[in-house]
């Protein structure tokens, strides 16, 4: 086989799915991953071992339906192709991306638009997630925008960062970030020093029991649902009174039980924005 040719692999998904599918195959070697409707489309050099690699996927995916997900039945294809421009190929998929008035995220190598607003935010697909294009992201900065100068904010799950950088550039005064994942913190530290915001940005891996200042103003996490509800005693602890939290990562069907948790740790919901099947909930600190 020629070692110039490359495995796409399409793996369909569900929201709850994306981020642990895309991870998975990012740890199998994936060089490169695009999200395409309710598909994953994953790209491998042809030295992998395609019959291991199937395996390994099919096995994955009967491990996310052993654990109670959803998925697809058109779940896995394998095909081969012939080498070319392919990074230029990949890079095609994205394009700069307008989030609010003040606001638009791109990827490095994307041109700045003529009528660019006075907010940009590059920041490049990579092993961590959080480019600006999932509503969940776009929700998240929306909420932000307008509210964030001199404060002082945790962005929690943080993945690349993209969250804690749009509010150092919004003006908030000190930002920390973290994450579970050390390659994820690695890449929000790249992505903090590509943007000019390392003065008011630390990021660190590890666990939110790790933090002891207590003084944010506001905390967002655009985490998932069962991560919310866990932490939300910390979440109040680490607020100031009448801290503002700001959560995404949850799925319209999933209000309710939100709801009940920011209820029972006394937190006040102000606002919920919707986009696709996501919710973004603004909350205060009672």
């Amino acid at each position: 086989m020629d070692n110039k040719n490359w495995f796409q692999v399409i793996v369909s998904s569900t929201p709850e799915t994306v981020d642990a599918l895309c991870n998975f195959l990012f740890d199998l070697g994936s060089v490169g991953i695009v999200e395409q409707d309710q598909f994953i489309h994953s790209y491998f050099p042809s030295t992998v071992d395609r019959t291991v690699l199937e395996e390994k996927v099919l096995s994955y995916i009967q491990s996310l339906k052993d654990m109670g997900f959803t998925t697809s039945d058109s779940e896995l294809t394998i095909s081969e192709f012939a080498d070319k421009d392919w990074n230029s190929e990949w890079k095609k998929h994205y394009a700069p991306l307008r989030i609010t008035d003040h606001i638009l995220v791109k990827p490095t190598w994307c041109k700045l638009p003529e009528d660019a607003p006075p907010v940009v935010v590059e920041i490049d697909p990579e092993m961590a997630f959080g480019t600006g294009t999932h509503a969940t992201t776009s929700l998240c900065i929306t909420l932000l925008d307008n509210s964030v100068k001199n404060k002082v904010l945790l962005d929690a799950g943080t993945g690349t960062g993209i969250l804690a950088i749009t509010a150092a550039k919004l003006g908030a005064r000190w930002i920390c970030g973290f994450d579970i994942d050390p390659i994820a913190s690695h890449t929000a530290k790249k992505n903090a020093e590509q943007n000019g915001v390392t003065k008011s940005c630390d990021f660190f891996a590890g666990q939110i029991s790790g933090i002891c200042f207590t003084g944010f103003d506001i905390i967002v996490a655009n985490i998932n649902r069962n991560q919310i509800i866990e932490i939300l005693p910390f979440f109040r602890e680490l607020l100031i009174p009448g801290g503002r939290l700001v959560l995404s990562g949850i799925l319209d069907s999933e209000e309710q039980i939100i709801k009940a948790g920011l209820l029972k740790n006394n937190f006040k919901t102000e606002k919920i924005i919707a986009r696709d099947e996501w919710l973004a909930f603004d909350c205060l600190k009672n």
